[in-house]
């Protein structure tokens, strides 16, 4: 079954249109029963052919919390494509995450704990998902990393295998649109590009923008084949003379790996008592942080330590704003913990 062509639909012309719904849930792709796995070897992705005729999966989660070790998945979408523009396909589905979804997330998702009662846990989900991706896609989502160690976290700890495609990191995508730093969250690229109506922060609609954003992508790199005065991707593309080719893409933007982000817990480091004690008493603690070149004070709750990749971050709870936050550990200065207060 082939999906009409979409690629129209995203235009800057088209800017002010209300955002196109791509796929129906039910309809080219079903999730709603256990999909067969096929284990690949390897992934299958050629990189010496055209971008046209490449396919990609552009794809979002939506989770319980930012920390891998401790939230879960509820919802995983993606939006199966070529890079000229045809829909190849759709995956959207809830994910009972076997405990209760936070408020805050509730709340920022529209996800209630009775949407996900009775649905399949997040390992079944996302072997469909793997299904539905195959072997040949080129994988793209907004701050990857996140999504990675999550999908890359559930597969890992019931032992099954890694997906193996090249992941594009769509924040890349849009600084070589050029987006500038400071700018480049899904919703504010979108919004400068034009192509901002609709929810956020629910899987099926945020992976519709990330396919959208990558076909933008790949008409600025049709448009502009070769970057300043480099020469062109060795083993380019096999397509048509303005067609770099999908190993011209992931030279300009170096894919990741899913093994690369995997998520682990680490021991307090060295001079952070004060952190090691708020986190045994789950007391909140005062912080100095720097970030955008100076240092501010903040109270925070820690909750957990991880690394990933080559750093190392705390997650705590942020009670003036009621959300959970990421911060990394070489740029906390001070910790103090808060006196309890009746």
């Amino acid at each position: 079954m082939r999906a009409r062509p979409w690629i129209g639909t995203f235009t800057l012309t088209n800017a002010a249109a209300t955002m196109p719904r791509l796929w129906r849930p039910r309809g080219i792709w079903s999730f709603d029963h256990t999909v067969p796995m096929a284990v690949r070897a390897r992934a299958e992705v050629e990189q010496g052919q055209s971008l046209r005729a490449a396919s990609f999966v552009a794809f979002d989660t939506e989770t319980t919390g930012l920390s891998p070790l401790s939230a879960r998945v509820i919802e995983v979408a993606g939006v199966r494509f070529r890079g000229d523009g045809e829909q190849l396909g759709c995956f959207e589905a809830l994910c009972d995450p076997g405990h209760p979804i936070p408020g805050p997330i509730q709340r920022l998702t529209g996800i209630s704990q009775a949407m996900v009662a009775g649905k399949p846990p997040p390992l079944e989900v996302i072997e469909q998902f793997r299904e539905f991706v195959g072997p040949d896609a080129i994988v793209v989502a907004h701050n990857a990393s996140f999504d990675l160690a999550f999908i890359g976290g559930v597969l890992r700890d019931a032992d099954r295998p890694l997906l193996l495609n090249p992941v594009v990191d769509s924040v890349k995508l849009a600084a070589m649109l050029g987006i500038p730093r400071g700018s480049r969250s899904l919703r504010r690229v979108c919004e400068q590009l034009g192509f901002s109506s609709g929810r956020y922060h629910r899987a099926g609609p945020d992976a519709e923008r990330v396919a959208w954003l990558t076909l933008r992508a790949i008409e600025h790199l049709l448009a502009h084949p070769v970057a300043g005065d480099q020469p062109p991707a060795e083993g380019a593309s096999d397509g048509p003379p303005d067609d770099p080719g999908v190993a011209e893409m992931l030279r300009r933007v170096p894919p990741l790996r899913f093994a690369d982000w995997l998520v682990e817990r680490i021991a307090l480091p060295p001079g952070m008592d004060e952190l090691g004690l708020a986190l045994r008493q789950g007391a909140a603690v005062t912080m100095d942080y720097v970030r955008g070149g100076g240092a501010s004070s903040q109270v925070v709750r820690p909750i957990s330590l991880y690394r990933q990749g080559d750093r190392q971050y705390l997650v705590a709870w942020c009670p003036p704003e009621g959300v959970e936050r990421t911060y990394r550990l070489e740029r906390i200065r001070s910790v103090r913990v808060r006196p309890e207060t009746s």
